[in-house]
């Protein structure tokens, strides 16, 4: 039998980069100027994060630290800019799970369900095992994270059929981030992972180099991804954090006063980008039904069985004793 036509015409390919445009600076003058490289474009939850960052720093500083935001991973990909702050070549950088590529333990976050709810992970990365993480990667990477902000409840969409349980994901492109864990995990949920820079998944979506994905509902709709995905599946199996990382010797380069005036803004910006993450949330399940997506709850107990072997796997690089303390944490 011939090959049924495809519903729609195949997108025509985007035109190629141009040099990079550097975002307008709303301070003249700035005595020390930061770079904010971004993996995603407004409304996603990397890029509200540094916006609320600039303008209450540049504000409270007298624009004597001045803040640019590169959105849309112009300066490279999540591995890239990770790479460029190392090196000092970038100064800040938003990322979530790819972190775990820079410093190992903070994969042990990463884990599938092992945040048990919102309260569990203010518990663990505002407190001790948060500070700790914070302190060995400055040690070993010359690293800071200024604290963490909020991607979310990650969940699998696609454009083949309901995810219920494992068992669903035979034989599916899953894309994930750039990381092992990640990918490892969705191999030991029975997928067929790819791995890809955010900057390039909506395409591959809407060409099916990739069947789905596994985000928050906030990157979901910022990124559009109800166009080209049918099906989105609840399942709770991880939270993300959405992590500024800093290189640590340009912020040493401030002085005393500033470097803690950064620090408190940072927490105070990551206090509220949690919370306005909240109250997203409760309202896109019903957006994205709206835009036609077909919801439904998978079986989380199917998916916790499988991620009990991640964490035997991963229990190694990451440190049991650090897993076994976040388990503890109340």
């Amino acid at each position: 039998a011939p090959a049924a036509a495809p519903e729609k015409p195949a997108a025509a390919p985007k035109p190629a980069a141009k040099a990079i445009p550097t975002p307008a600076a709303t301070c003249k003058d700035a005595k020390f100027t930061w770079r904010i490289g971004a993996p995603a474009t407004r409304p996603n939850q990397t890029v509200t994060w540094a916006d609320k960052f600039k303008e209450l720093i540049e504000q409270r500083t007298n624009c004597e630290l001045s803040i640019l935001i590169f959105q849309g991973a112009v300066l490279g990909t999540n591995r890239q800019m990770i790479e460029q702050v190392r090196l000092g070549t970038l100064e800040v950088t938003m990322q979530a799970s790819d972190v775990s590529e820079l410093h190992a333990p903070y994969g042990a976050v990463d884990l599938p369900f092992i945040i048990r709810d919102r309260a569990h992970v203010v518990a663990v990365l505002d407190g001790p095992i948060g500070t700790k993480l914070n302190e060995d990667m400055i040690k070993a990477k010359g690293v800071r994270s200024l604290g963490y902000g909020e991607l979310g409840w990650r969940h699998i969409t696609n454009s083949v059929r309901p995810i219920s349980t494992p068992d669903d994901l035979k034989g599916m492109k899953i894309r994930v981030p750039e990381s092992k864990l990640r990918l490892r995990t969705f191999e030991i949920f029975g997928a067929s992972p790819v791995a890809m820079a955010f900057s390039e998944l909506y395409t591959a979506l809407q060409q099916r180099v990739a069947d789905g994905q596994e985000n928050p509902l906030s990157t979901v709709w910022a990124g559009s991804f109800f166009e080209v995905q049918k099906y989105l599946s609840l399942t709770n199996h991880l939270y993300t954090p959405v992590y500024p990382l800093i290189n640590e010797r340009i912020f040493q380069r401030l002085p005393p006063e500033r470097q803690k005036l950064v620090l408190d803004t940072a927490q105070e910006v990551a206090v509220w980008h949690r919370q306005e993450s909240v109250k997203a949330d409760a309202e896109l399940v019903q957006k994205l039904r709206d835009k036609g997506m077909q919801i439904n709850e998978a079986k989380a107990a199917d998916f916790q069985q499988q991620a009990s072997k991640v964490w035997a796997e991963f229990a190694a690089p990451i440190g049991q004793d650090l897993i076994d303390a976040i388990v503890k944490t109340r």
